[in-house]
């Protein structure tokens, strides 16, 4: 279930606090994915989800944007 934070947070982690530099290089450079998911996923930090929960935000975005 997706719920109403989750939405806010996810608009926030992907449009302003991505950088234009991230957002050019994070397809072409495995680094700069992870880069940006550990900010993505730093806004998700707080929700207190599991360690693996985080985890598997976090992993999941630097996979799907590079």
């Amino acid at each position: 279930m997706i719920t109403a934070d989750q939405l806010l947070l996810h608009l926030i982690g992907d449009y302003p606090l991505q950088s234009t530099w991230m957002a050019q290089r994070k397809t072409a450079h495995k680094g700069v994915a992870l880069a940006h998911a550990l900010v993505y996923g730093a806004l998700f930090w707080l929700l207190a989800p599991t360690l693996s929960a985080w985890l598997t935000i976090v992993l999941s975005h630097a996979v799907i944007d590079h």
